[in-house]
């Protein structure tokens, strides 16, 4: 879930639950919205086991690009990212039932919540 490079347990613990607080709160919130809470657990399930196989497979790139710092690394990492990207908008279009744009544009409200959202919430802890 987290692919930053964080030194301290305590702050990888928090950046964790707080990701996954914020994901289990996105989720409700949507389904809620749309009247769809009875599909919360294959909704989260999903969600999370996306976010977590495209992670480790991103996790040597990140490495990578802390050793090296090489273009590729940074080409390859951003185009995980846009497949991270539509297969969390393919779950909401399947879930809300709505147009291919409306579920790009919940995935990247998704990613800006829960990776934003967590981002903030270190950076608060830490201060």
């Amino acid at each position: 879930m987290q692919l930053n490079m964080i030194d301290d347990p305590f702050e990888a613990i928090v950046d964790v639950f707080s990701e996954t607080a914020l994901t289990f709160l996105f989720i409700v919130a949507t389904l809620t919205l749309n009247a769809t809470l009875d599909k919360f657990v294959q909704v989260s399930c999903a969600l999370l086991v996306t976010d977590n196989v495209i992670a480790s497979i991103a996790l040597p790139l990140v490495a990578w690009i802390t050793i090296s710092g090489s273009i590729l690394s940074y080409f390859i990492l951003a185009l995980l990212f846009i497949w991270n990207l539509l297969i969390v908008s393919y779950i909401f279009n399947k879930t809300l039932k709505i147009d291919k744009l409306a579920s790009v544009v919940m995935g990247v409200l998704y990613f800006m919540v829960t990776y934003i959202g967590t981002f903030y919430i270190s950076t608060l802890l830490n201060l």
